[in-house]
């Protein structure tokens, strides 16, 4: 196996977009930090954010490096069938415009948390709060080393360098701006992420080898379009039932997708900043599985290049 360094196939211009990334990062920090004028406004934004902003967050959200790592390589070996994970975020966000993100925008609450304690006592809140203080620091720990694998791999930046360097970013972004540095961060990434997603996506469609949409549906081998090739029909179905299942409680949980209602100024805001994840949960994952799943024939035995 012959193996090349990634940074040799890198420019000064890469390394500028990178740094001005990360500064613009740290700039969205301290441009907000005058929002944050009580617990009310750092947590949830004053309840006056604008349902574009926490409609783009919402979406972004479920894109994270793991998207484009393993799920990718899942994608590679698998077929499509993993596209399953996303396309189920369409039934959870549909019942949560129709049911409750209203309902919990009423709440009137500053936290999650708060809400819970309301509903279900006490202890019920201590019990969950020191409960998501202990898996955040998984979460966040998980999110950091995928990410570093990720930069490692494609730039040649070391695992303990990235971790650390965006770590603090991550921190002083967050804790300098609150919710609003949060939200907004969140905004620009999305735009970015589908700006990549589509340019990706296409530019892979109209290479020679690929020759277009027929010239990939084509090239790409039958059973990674053929879903539950490989699984007995029951636990197949199984399997996709529990992923809407799962996808609804996510999204209508005080914890998860609904926690989001209670930073938009009103009920009506909070069921208008769906439609923009919803949106793209019907067509982005498509256009981000392209490349992995032109890869499938482009690069058959891509273990032996890396």
């Amino acid at each position: 196996k012959q193996h090349t360094n990634p940074r040799n196939s890198m420019s000064n211009y890469d390394f500028i977009i990178i740094g001005f990334y990360f500064a613009f990062m740290l700039l969205i920090g301290w441009v907000f930090r005058k929002h944050g004028k009580d617990t009310s406004d750092y947590f949830r934004g004053g309840g006056a954010m604008t349902w574009w902003m926490v409609g783009a967050s919402s979406f972004v959200q479920t894109f994270t490096a793991w998207t484009f790592v393993g799920l990718a390589g899942a994608i590679y070996s698998r077929g499509s069938v993993v596209s399953w994970v996303f396309i189920t975020n369409i039934a959870g966000t549909t019942t949560c415009m129709l049911f409750t993100a209203g309902k919990f925008r009423r709440l009137r609450v500053i936290t999650w948390i708060e809400g819970l304690r309301e509903r279900y006592g006490n202890s019920s809140e201590q019990f969950y709060a020191y409960f998501n203080l202990l898996m955040g620091f998984v979460y966040g720990g998980t999110g950091l080393y995928v990410l570093a694998v990720f930069m490692s791999a494609i730039f040649g930046f070391s695992l303990s360098t990235t971790i650390i360097t965006v770590g603090i970013i991550v921190t002083i972004m967050s804790a300098s701006g609150g919710v609003w540095a949060a939200t907004a961060s969140d905004f620009v990434q999305a735009l970015i992420v589908m700006a990549v997603i589509c340019a990706t996506a296409i530019l892979v469609l109209v290479h020679p080898e690929v020759g277009g949409i027929s010239g990939f549906i084509d090239k790409v081998p039958d059973t990674h379009f053929n879903w539950g090739f490989d699984v007995s029909d029951s636990i197949f179905i199984l399997w996709l039932v529990m992923g809407v299942l799962n996808s609804i409680f996510n999204m209508n949980s005080l914890s998860g997708g609904a926690a989001r209602m209670i930073v938009v100024k009103d009920e009506k805001s909070a069921v208008k900043s769906l439609f923009i994840p919803l949106i793209g949960f019907m067509f982005m994952p498509f256009l981000a599985f392209i490349p992995s799943l032109a890869a499938v024939f482009l690069f058959p035995n891509i273990n032996d290049l890396y």
